[in-house]
């Protein structure tokens, strides 16, 4: 069964909890219809962003360098993403 870019987005963020961009490219192979890691920024995630589906946030650690997670912007939609159905 075939599902949308966006759909797997969700799914993956639903599960795994919130991800950077590099984190979701690495699926790209359990999933083709990501395609690539440009496509997936350029197609996916900033469209979903702008869509308000998706927020992008600064997780700050310590000394560490900061990481920027994608986040669904409604958590209680999560739930109805956790399966590919």
């Amino acid at each position: 069964m075939s599902h949308s870019a966006g759909r797997i987005i969700k799914h993956l963020i639903a599960t795994r909890g919130p991800l950077t961009t590099k984190e979701i490219t690495a699926q790209i192979t359990e999933f083709p219809q990501l395609v690539s890691g440009r496509y997936l920024k350029t197609r996916v995630l900033r469209p979903m962003e702008s869509q308000q589906a998706l927020t992008k946030k600064v997780t700050r650690t310590g000394s560490e360098k900061p990481v920027w997670q994608w986040h669904l912007t409604d958590a209680e939609s999560a739930s109805k993403y956790k399966t590919l159905d």
